[in-house]
């Protein structure tokens, strides 16, 4: 609703309401017989009746009634004390009651009737008229006290309607005012003479004068109605007319153009053939662009969301590599103690899966980046299936035995089957798709996995005869974040898609509802030299020398990643003293002066590159070995290593032969007097650079 016209239905409300208050007072001051009351109150429900039946406007407007007729006979009766209340009641009957009309409306008509009445009362005593009382016709000026307050009523009626619908529709007021829906000036002249004639009846004759004034009502009533209607009709021919003469000269118009158009024809259908066949010949042309684009699109939505996805994993990717670090150093120093087969070989496995979820976490960390290199070596497929199968044993046998179910696992492996990739990524896609396929089959079923050459690849084969995907789902299975389980994130699939895409190999999809799906990957065949990797020797105390005895410190906020630092360097035969925060390592630094500093990155307080620029400044001509010990390893930039004047960087997670061969390479670098400010970046892909100050 406009402001203004909200400020001026509320301005004629208060105003009727006022009003209103004002003759129920006057009212309410009255000495009334209760016969007068009961008289007053079959006048109300007669003007209750009357409004039953409509006058249909002949501008096609809104709906009137006879009751103007009976409101200017009850205000000339009873004056406006009563006729305003009874009058603004029965608007309120008629618009809430009977139109269901909104809130507002009911409340603004009820008080423009209630000014209106008001507004005729004022001119009928102005004009020397008295209430109940007929007026002397002998004397000409006494027809306007029968005038005057008729005409106040409907113009003070007309003129507040039209202002709302002005403010509420922009329409110009005289034309609203012409297009009104109170009646023309015929129709208001008979209401005023049945309202005049009605009120001498009842003074005269009492109810039999009402009585007779019902004829003449009724055939009102009649004719206006009919009248109406006519008039209504005549106007719809004439607007349906003048909407013909005007689509009779559009088609007239029409036609002379189609002439005009049919004499250039016949010379423009040979033209119009011919393009019509290069307009096929380039709609199949886009067709194919359509698709190429199509997919090009899919790709790069699919590459978005998974740069999207690694930015958000980032920051957890760092502190899962200070979990994992303890996990794979702790392990590796239990290893090289005396322990039963069963104990070695599940420690073996559990060393296992941490360094798979260290190179997941790297992964985490790629999807940000590019990688620079490609840490991939020859590997047996038929051997990656079977470690796969074996991290899943407790689901598909020991699990589902529990559970009372089934699930037989089918292997067509000929050994054997080159691949060209990292074994740890690959274990993850063969464990993804291993748990979707038991997710798949929840009562049991058959999983079948089968490797073969193919050209100049290798592919592997899965397939479940579990409940089987919609077309409309295995267009998505690949978008990260797409799930139809209750419990998953929709990421294993697309991890799945990633690893294989930087594998330049294809992984695709087939299922129908009810009959399972199979999964296709295709991957590279080795380098013609490439070679099989020597299996890893493994750690024993004699292997782990760390180069020559050191004093070192270790300062590291995390207390497990701590202390499997320190209980790795004192086994290789170091004095070790250890700090859990930045200005406790100084303190103990000050003390000893070590010669190694293994500090971590990102520690509260003072974090390992302020902690680094202090030892700098306060150790003068002997000058540390500062290495950088981070979960962040890998994105950390050459030129920060260099400002800070740090000599190596450690990645978490990090095995004991990379910290062994950390040291190696320090005692090397010292020996043949490599002495300097640079620095070195991590040691976990073998890049050795310039070192610092030597032992």
């Amino acid at each position: 609703m406009p402001p203004r016209l909200k400020a001026y239905l509320w301005i004629v409300i208060l105003l009727g309401l006022g009003a209103g208050g004002l003759d129920l007072r006057l009212l309410a001051q009255e000495t009334i017989p209760l016969a007068d009351w009961l008289e007053r109150l079959v006048w109300f429900g007669l003007l209750l009746g009357v409004s039953h039946f409509p006058i249909v406007s002949s501008s096609g407007g809104a709906v009137s009634t006879l009751n103007s007729a009976l409101n200017y006979c009850l205000l000339l009766s009873f004056g406006a004390a009563f006729a305003g209340p009874a009058v603004a009641l029965n608007s309120v009957y008629l618009n809430l009651i009977r139109r269901r009309a909104s809130w507002y409306k009911v409340l603004f008509n009820a008080a423009q009737m209630l000014l209106a009445v008001n507004l005729a009362h004022l001119l009928f005593r102005w004009a020397g008229g008295q209430t109940g009382q007929t007026p002397d016709l002998a004397q000409p000026l006494s027809y306007l006290q029968l005038v005057l307050p008729f005409m106040g009523v409907v113009s003070a009626n007309l003129l507040l309607v039209s202002l709302a619908v002005r403010l509420e529709r922009g329409t110009p007021l005289g034309q609203q005012m012409r297009a009104s829906h109170y009646f023309d000036l015929g129709g208001n002249t008979i209401l005023l003479y049945l309202g005049a004639q009605l009120f001498y009846l009842r003074i005269e004759l009492g109810w039999l004068g009402v009585a007779l004034a019902t004829v003449p009502l009724v055939w009102v009533h009649t004719y206006l109605r009919r009248y109406n209607e006519l008039k209504l009709v005549h106007a719809r021919l004439d607007e349906s007319n003048q909407s013909l003469r005007e689509r009779g000269e559009e088609l007239e118009r029409g036609n002379r153009v189609l002439e005009d158009l049919n004499c250039n024809l016949g010379s423009q259908g040979d033209r119009l053939r011919a393009q019509t066949q290069e307009l096929e010949a380039a709609n199949q042309q886009l067709q194919l662009m359509n698709e190429d684009l199509q997919h090009t699109r899919r790709t790069l939505v699919r590459a978005e969301k998974l740069k999207t996805m690694g930015q958000m994993a980032g920051g957890v990717a760092h502190d899962f590599n200070n979990i994992l670090g303890a996990i794979i150093a702790r392990s590796e120093l239990l290893q090289l103690e005396e322990l039963p087969p069963a104990v070695r070989n599940g420690l073996a496995s559990i060393h296992r899966s941490a360094l798979d979820g260290a190179a997941v976490v790297r992964r985490i960390q790629d999807f940000s980046r590019v990688r620079e290199q490609q840490d991939f070596e020859r590997l047996d497929l038929n051997e990656l299936v079977e470690d796969s199968l074996e991290m899943t044993r407790a689901l598909w046998r020991d699990g589902a035995h529990r559970l009372g179910l089934t699930y037989e696992i089918h292997r067509d492996c000929p050994a054997p089957v080159a691949a060209w990739g990292n074994a740890a990524e690959l274990r993850e896609v063969l464990h993804n798709l291993i748990l979707n396929a038991l997710d798949a089959m929840p009562g049991g079923g058959t999983l079948s996995i089968s490797t073969r050459i193919r050209g100049e690849g290798v592919e592997l084969v899965l397939t479940d005869t579990g409940q089987g995907m919609g077309r409309n789902v295995l267009e998505h299975i690949f978008d990260p974040f797409f799930t139809t389980k209750e419990r998953g994130n929709g990421l294993g699939l697309s991890v799945c898609f990633g690893i294989i895409d930087r594998h330049q190999g294809e992984i695709r999809a087939e299922s129908e509802p009810g009959r399972g799906s199979t999964f296709h990957i295709t991957l590279p065949a080795p380098p013609a030299d490439s070679v099989a990797p020597l299996p890893a020797a493994p750690s024993t105390r004699e292997t782990l020398q760390g180069g020559r005895p050191h004093t070192a410190l270790v300062v590291d906020d995390e207390p497990d990643v701590r202390a499997v630092l320190v209980d790795t360097l004192r086994l290789m035969g170091h004095e070790v003293r250890e700090a859990a925060s930045a200005p406790e390592g100084l303190v103990i630094w000050r003390e000893q002066r070590p010669e190694l500093v293994f500090t971590d990155l990102g520690m509260p307080g003072m974090n390992g590159w302020e902690f680094a620029d202090r030892l700098r400044q306060e150790a003068g001509e002997r000058q540390p070995l500062v290495i950088l010990v981070t979960g962040w390893g890998a994105q950390i930039k050459q030129e920060d290593l260099q400002r800070h004047a740090v000599d190596r960087v450690l990645p978490k997670p990090f095995k004991l032969k990379e910290l062994d061969r950390l040291l190696r390479q320090l005692d090397e670098a010292a020996t043949n007097g490599e002495a300097g400010d640079g620095a070195s970046g991590p040691v976990g892909d073998g890049t050795v650079g310039p070192v610092g100050a030597g032992f």
